[in-house]
């Protein structure tokens, strides 16, 4: 690069992100892994591969053909009314078919896995393997966390070569987001295999089609932005408040948000498609994550810190004066960008900002909890979305908004709380009731007198935190109404 002229990061990171693209496969995954490191990595760098798109030529469609009917034990004839064996779309794990199945209207999306595909990933993986065994005997790699690295490249991989993940990632995540305005396909988990993967068929317009149109003929885009009511900057919205809830509230969430994996509707709505890639957050990350959001939004960047070393896995022997200093300087000049309304979306970003957030932890070697990269990535490819439907998007405000609504929607849980505590309380009592009078009765035949006294008291007692349960719960209706 440097024999070249090739200085610029853009343009290193964009060859990069087009090698891994050539190679397919276990590699696009790897450059996925490789963009949730902004603690290790550029922000350009990452950015840049967060972009990765895995696309693939088409393999044999007789060869398809074959696979989903060893797969699903009978003809495609016997299966469907309609099937179109020329794929519509492919990947380097996949290809894509259309069908309608018998006696049905509706069309379907049959996605079939690549032959030996298991297999190529294994042998790449051996390779992939010894060269991060051999960097990782250097101490002075260690913080790097390649063997971290390697399992979570492993796990995508698992997940995204056994179809039945991504039908119950799908089914879990239609039933989370029900009534929120965002198209989940339907799955059919009964007829679909570990290699062959049934769903339905969505007719709208790809994000990154979209994107493509804008940049070539723009008039063309509104055009048909206008001809089917979508408001770019109410999508935009739409998606950043949903994901946001994903996150924070279900702890369930589409964790590849980019553009070929977002479909556009009519009237401001959009469908999610691809769910091989799912997270999941652990509830007391999400909440400590959650209260540093709310803290920066109030501008308490003092405690925005505290909070964030509390979500690092492991806090090495550091300067922590130092190193507190050093992530309040990076808040405040996150919070001075955010009002600067002529900024450049993605240079105050949530994703730049864990980026800024993530080098900073690491020049103290310190190492960022896993969680925390995948959000990231999320937020990475979230933005690429906006940055297409709404450049001058704030995101300062829109976090407002979401603290606002998220406290509403905790008004109406906080009834459901009393409820709960007393059901906690009653299986608390069945689990001790037993154990207790057991041991009444062993003191019965010591101290026949004590051990009535001691059962009693305990009956007592269970009795009381009942009286106190129902007394906690009238109280709360009565200011509540």
């Amino acid at each position: 690069d440097k024999l070249f002229g090739r200085r610029r990061p853009e343009l290193r990171a964009a060859r990069d992100r087009e090698f891994l693209e050539e190679l397919g496969g276990m590699w696009i995954k790897l450059g996925q892994v490789l963009a949730m490191r902004t603690d290790l990595f550029s922000w350009e760098f990452c950015r840049e591969l967060a972009k990765l798109q895995d696309r693939a030529m088409k393999f044999s469609p007789q060869l398809s053909k074959e696979i989903i009917e060893q797969q699903l034990g009978a003809p495609v004839d016997q299966l469907f009314d309609d099937f179109e064996i020329e794929p519509f779309a492919a990947a380097s794990l996949s290809q894509a078919h259309k069908a309608r199945r018998k006696s049905k209207e509706d069309w379907i999306v049959i996605k079939v896995q690549r032959p030996f595909v298991k297999e190529y990933f294994q042998y790449d993986f051996k390779w992939l393997s010894l060269v991060f065994g051999i960097l990782g005997s250097f101490r002075s790699l260690h913080h790097y966390q390649l063997n971290e690295m390697l399992h979570e490249l492993e796990l995508m991989m698992d997940e995204e070569m056994d179809y039945r993940h991504e039908a119950s990632n799908l089914l879990q995540l239609k039933k989370k987001l029900a009534g929120r305005a965002i198209y989940i396909p339907a799955v059919y988990a009964k007829l679909s295999t570990d290699r062959v993967l049934l769903m339905e068929y969505i007719d709208g317009v790809f994000m990154s089609d979209l994107n493509r149109i804008l940049k070539e003929d723009p008039e063309r885009a509104e055009a048909w932005l206008a001809e089917n009511n979508i408001a770019p900057h109410k999508v935009a919205r739409h998606l950043f408040q949903s994901t946001l809830q994903q996150l924070f509230e279900d702890h369930l969430f589409h964790g590849d948000l980019h553009l070929g994996n977002i479909i556009l509707l009519r009237d401001n709505n959009f469908a999610l498609i691809d769910f091989g890639n799912v997270g999941r957050l652990d509830p007391k990350f999400a909440s400590q994550y959650d209260q540093y959001f709310r803290a920066m939004a109030v501008g308490a960047l003092d405690r925005a810190a505290d909070l964030l070393l509390l979500m690092v896995d492991r806090l090495p022997p550091v300067d922590m004066v130092k190193l507190k200093r050093q992530l309040v300087r990076v808040l405040n000049r996150q919070t001075v960008r955010s009002k600067i309304r002529d900024l450049p979306y993605h240079q105050k970003s949530i994703a730049s900002s864990s980026a800024e957030l993530g080098q900073a932890l690491s020049k103290f070697k310190i190492d960022v909890n896993w969680q925390f990269l995948r959000m990231s990535r999320t937020f990475e490819t979230l933005d690429q979305n906006i940055n297409v439907l709404y450049p001058q998007f704030d995101f300062v405000v829109e976090m407002e908004l979401y603290i606002r609504a998220k406290a509403e929607r905790s008004k109406c849980q906080q009834l459901r709380k009393p409820l709960e505590i007393l059901g906690r309380m009653a299986d608390l009592y069945e689990t001790l009731e037993p154990s207790l009078t057991r041991k009444a009765f062993q003191i019965q035949e010591e101290i026949s007198l004590a051990a009535r006294l001691v059962a009693l008291l305990s009956r007592a007692a269970a009795l009381a935190l009942g009286l106190a349960a129902v007394l906690s719960i009238w109280i709360c209706l009565y200011q509540r109404h």
